[in-house]
């Protein structure tokens, strides 16, 4: 696989390379486009204490409202002591299409992580895809955390949990899981799935999307398995963005 080093002016640069999906969508590899000046310090191992929770927020490019309303609220230093300490770090991924428009808030914040991919609901799955293989290969955190924008979430709460009820050693996910959930089968709802894409009436267990947390290990080994799985293309007929 190539590595491709990108030095945009807005970007720090790093040696990342670009994924694939050839197994699960035909030739589509993912590029990350732009990444935070500060990402490579955040992410490299060093003297400083180890990060304990990298939280990638999946945004929509044109919502800045929502970002400015983390930065300010649950995601600020001044909020939350973990993010004041260092022990963790906040950075908003987003798709291209509106990078130009994007210019002036990366100069100002530094937190914005752009992947070569529309945002739309359907390119959902190459958000998630991303925020695995940032945690499996390209950042050493003990945990990432995958948050929607729309979603609010209790860092110090999480933090002081941390060696008693989440351990960074497995292969283990923290998320609320939906059990036994039934197959939307009705043709107007927005969840509707077709049993060619999916026989059975109920989904196997599974973590609610909106947040979830994921250790190194785990996002490996998904990452490994991925290509065993079909993908299943919950459709949402009223959305006209990502979320």
């Amino acid at each position: 696989m190539p590595i491709h080093v990108y030095s945009d002016a807005l970007s720090s640069q790093l040696h990342v390379a670009p994924f694939n999906l050839t197994q699960l969508y035909g030739h589509r590899r993912v590029n990350f486009v732009h990444f935070p000046k500060s990402f490579s310090e955040t992410c490299r191992n060093s003297t400083k204490e180890y990060l304990q929770l990298l939280v990638l927020v999946l945004s929509y490019p044109g919502n800045k409202a929502a970002r400015d309303s983390i930065r300010k609220l649950w995601g600020s230093p001044e909020i939350s002591r973990g993010i004041r300490e260092g022990k963790v770090k906040i950075y908003f991924l987003n798709g291209q299409k509106t990078k130009s428009q994007m210019r002036q808030e990366i100069a100002k914040h530094d937190d914005i992580i752009i992947i070569d991919v529309d945002d739309s609901y359907q390119n959902l799955v190459y958000k998630s895809f991303s925020v695995l293989h940032i945690a499996a290969h390209i950042c050493p955190s003990l945990f990432t955390l995958k948050v929607d924008e729309d979603t609010v979430f209790h860092i110090y709460r999480f933090l002081e949990r941390i060696y008693s009820h989440f351990f960074h050693e497995n292969a283990d996910i923290y998320c609320y899981v939906w059990e036994k959930s039934p197959v939307e089968r009705s043709v107007s709802s927005q969840w509707y799935v077709s049993r060619d894409q999916f026989e059975f009436e109920k989904y196997p267990n599974f973590c609610s999307g909106p947040a979830y947390a994921i250790t190194r290990r785990a996002a490996k080994q998904i990452l490994d398995k991925t290509h065993m799985f079909p993908d299943i293309q919950v459709y949402n007929f009223n959305s006209p963005r990502a979320f």
